[in-house]
C-alpha cells in the first residue's frame, strides 16, 4: 500500500512543494484537496501498481480493480494533469480574517465591557444600560458584513467559483446589510 499508493502521492506533493515556481503557478495543499473532492478524480484508480497483478496476499476478490477490457490511469497522472484552482491573495488582512473570531471577541467584549463601567460611573438606570447594551447585536452584523466583505476579497476574481457561491455570497452580504440598517 505504501508503495503502490501513498508513496507516488507524496512525490508528487513534494515535488510541488519544493518547485521555485511563483505562488500564482505553485501547486499547494489547496489544489490537492480541491481535486480530491472532484468527480474527475473518481476516474482514477488509487494505485500505481499494475492493477492485473494479484498481490492481495489475502486471496480478495479484486472488488476494487477495474472490469475486465476496462482500464483506468492511477491516481498520480491525475494528479499531475490537474490544474491549479486556488489562488490565496497575500495580505495582512489575511491574518485578520484567519483570527476574525477572535478579533470579534475581544471587540464585542470590550463594547460589553465599556457599557458596564460607564452604567456604573455614570449611575445608568438598567433599562437605559441595556438599551446601550442591546447595540452589541449592531456590532455583531457590522462584524458580520466586514467579514463577509473580506471573504469575496479574498475570493474574487481569482478563484472560479460557480454560480450558486457567488449568489450566497451575494445574498448573505445583503441579508446582512438589510438586518443592519432595519
Amino acid at each position: 500500500y505504501l508503495d503502490y499508493v501513498v508513496t507516488p502521492i507524496y512525490k508528487i506533493i513534494c515535488a510541488n512543494m519544493k518547485s521555485n515556481t511563483d505562488h500564482v503557478n505553485k501547486r499547494n495543499y489547496d489544489d490537492f484537496n480541491e481535486f480530491f473532492w472532484s468527480r474527475e478524480c473518481l476516474q482514477y484508480r488509487y494505485s500505481t501498481g499494475d492493477p492485473n497483478e494479484r498481490t492481495d496476499l489475502e486471496g480478495g476478490s479484486g472488488i476494487t480493480t477495474p472490469l475486465p477490457g476496462e482500464s483506468q490511469l492511477p491516481i498520480t497522472v491525475g494528479m499531475l494533469n490537474a490544474p491549479k484552482t486556488f489562488l490565496e491573495k497575500r495580505s495582512w488582512l489575511r491574518g485578520i480574517m484567519a483570527m476574525s473570531r477572535l478579533v470579534e471577541w475581544h471587540i464585542v467584549t470590550f463594547y460589553l465591557l465599556s457599557v458596564l463601567a460607564f452604567s456604573h460611573d455614570l449611575v445608568w438606570g438598567w433599562v437605559y444600560t441595556l438599551q446601550v447594551a442591546s447595540g452589541v447585536f449592531w456590532l455583531f452584523n457590522s462584524l458580520a458584513i466586514c467579514w463577509g466583505l473580506l471573504e469575496v476579497w479574498s475570493s474574487y476574481p481569482g478563484i472560479h467559483l460557480p454560480a450558486t457561491s457567488i449568489f450566497g455570497s451575494i445574498f448573505v452580504l445583503v441579508a446582512r446589510f438589510l438586518i443592519l440598517v432595519y
